[in-house]
């Protein structure tokens, strides 16, 4: 039973570090200048975002919950618990990647903006209510917060593909969206309620109930790109601009699968079981679908899409082994926002201004023109594909660890073979970059602050192969360090 306190503003520090960035950053882009203004704009969002990031990891690690009152009881609406801080921490350093990542790419396309990295810090804030809602009301709201942004960044480029990837993004998200809401209005008619804790201890047997958390999971599973919900993500990761897709592939994703957890596992569901089994059934055909599909991609940038369709299957084979695996959740959740932004960063960095969707015989000889992207891409690649001694293989060693001791033993064998799988087209990359001689001379592709995106590369890189070496460190940054396998490890 969560404990209702007095509400502290102390520990809503992050969200408020979060407005008062946006205040400042829409003053500061209103008196300027657009395109000269453009980058003050980014650096306050930067800071801002580092702020809100540094407030978070030092959040308390118990459960405290604000609400109102109702029938004069008080009814918890919003919780901060490890959980909160570690899915909002791992966003947050997304989204601080993410804005590193598009001060060249907008310079370098001249499409420098202040709207770009507002539209940025709102989506975060959208995050921030995902992460710890305890009432599906105010979960909704987090996730159009988070979303609406989203659909305007997919067509930032304004050109055909981002245009239709933003509108194609939009119809769908509008979509789901009504799944949802639907969904929360079923939970409602037969709950009475729609605070996640009464939803998780209801145990009326109502088949309205059961449809009602069917539509929830259909809306979630368009969030974090999950099949059969998957199909705008290949033509929306492709069209939108490359900076804008690291951020889709990292932040949001997380915040969606925290809103997952939040509803599903951690609030101690009376359903649990019958849940776990729905993800296990998700698990096993979102990783199959995007691997083999990945396998026919040439375009670089569509296989990384439907890539990251499979490793949300991934993160569901944990989720169904129950609330036990949240921590490898978690870690997962981390390892794969380095291996994306890291990998995607590349890509930024190998693009052109008049060639945003380069193919896989445009990063032939890479690794001998450009040796520092090549290095570091065949890093990315090795970790999403989950080689050693990288934090990708611990993740997913960990995912099917607790999945086996949950009797998913099918499922593990499964996701082993899905890692085979993707093997074959993530190392069909690196022998494209240094085995294969390039068909034209390539183009240098000159890059505005080249350094801040070298910045992006060698954290997503010094953050995989610490995470591959010394896990515990790593989950202490987002509070994490003494629940489930950690505690094992660490020998307590």
């Amino acid at each position: 039973m969560l404990q209702v306190v007095p509400f502290d503003w102390t520990l809503f520090g992050p969200v408020l570090v979060l407005l008062a960035t946006i205040v400042i950053a829409l003053v500061v882009d209103m008196f300027g200048e657009p395109e000269r203004w453009a980058r003050p704009v980014g650096w306050v969002s930067l800071i801002g975002t580092l702020v809100a990031l540094w407030w978070t990891v030092r959040l308390p690690a118990g459960v405290l919950s604000f609400g109102a009152a109702q029938d004069g009881l008080a009814v918890p609406l919003f919780v901060v618990d490890r959980w909160t801080r570690a899915f909002m921490g791992i966003a947050l350093l997304g989204t601080a990647l993410s804005i590193l990542v598009a001060f060249g790419y907008l310079a370098r396309h001249r499409i420098e903006r202040g709207e770009y990295y507002i539209l940025m810090l709102l989506s975060a804030v959208g995050m921030w209510l995902m992460a710890g809602s305890n009432d599906l009301i105010l979960l909704f709201l987090g996730l159009e917060l988070l979303s609406l942004p989203l659909y305007i960044l997919a067509g930032f480029l304004r050109n055909a593909p981002s245009s239709e990837a933003s509108l194609k993004y939009f119809l769908l998200g509008a979509f789901s969206s009504g799944f949802f809401l639907y969904g929360v209005a079923m939970i409602y008619g037969a709950v009475g309620s729609t605070n996640i804790g009464d939803v998780a201890a209801f145990e009326g047997g109502s088949n309205l109930f059961r449809l009602g958390m069917v539509l929830l999971v259909v809306g979630f599973g368009f969030k974090v790109a999950a099949v059969p919900f998957h199909q705008w993500t290949p033509d929306v990761y492709q069209g939108a601009p490359t900076a804008v897709t690291a951020f889709f592939a990292s932040a949001p994703k997380v915040a969606g699968f925290a809103a997952v957890v939040r509803v599903f596992l951690a609030s101690g569901s009376a359903y649990a079981q019958e849940w776990t089994a729905l993800f296990a059934v998700l698990a096993a055909l979102t990783m199959t679908v995007g691997n083999l599909i990945a396998v026919t991609q040439r375009n670089v940038k569509r296989m990384l899409a439907y890539s990251s369709v499979a490793h949300v299957g991934y993160v569901l084979v944990g989720l169904a082994a129950g609330p036990q695996a949240l921590s490898s959740v978690a870690f997962y959740l981390l390892a794969y926002s380095l291996m994306s932004l890291g990998a995607f960063g590349v890509l930024v960095a190998r693009g052109e201004a008049d060639n945003e969707y380069l193919n896989l015989d445009d990063y032939a000889g890479l690794g001998f023109r450009r040796p520092f992207l090549a290095v570091g891409m065949t890093i990315f690649l090795v970790s999403l594909a989950g080689f050693p001694p990288t934090a990708g293989f611990l993740g997913k060693f960990l995912l099917f660890q607790d999945a086996y001791r949950a009797g998913l033993g099918w499922l593990v064998v499964l996701g082993v073979l899905n890692s085979v799988i993707s093997a074959y087209y993530y190392l069909g990359v690196v022998v494209q970059m240094y085995m294969a001689e390039p068909a034209a001379e390539m183009r240098p592709g000159s890059l505005p602050a080249r350094g801040l995106l070298t910045v992006v590369l060698l954290v997503s890189l010094v953050g995989l192969l610490v995470g591959g070496v010394l896990p515990v460190q790593l989950l202490e940054l987002i509070g994490l360090s003494g629940t489930g396998w950690m505690t094992a490890l660490v020998g307590s």
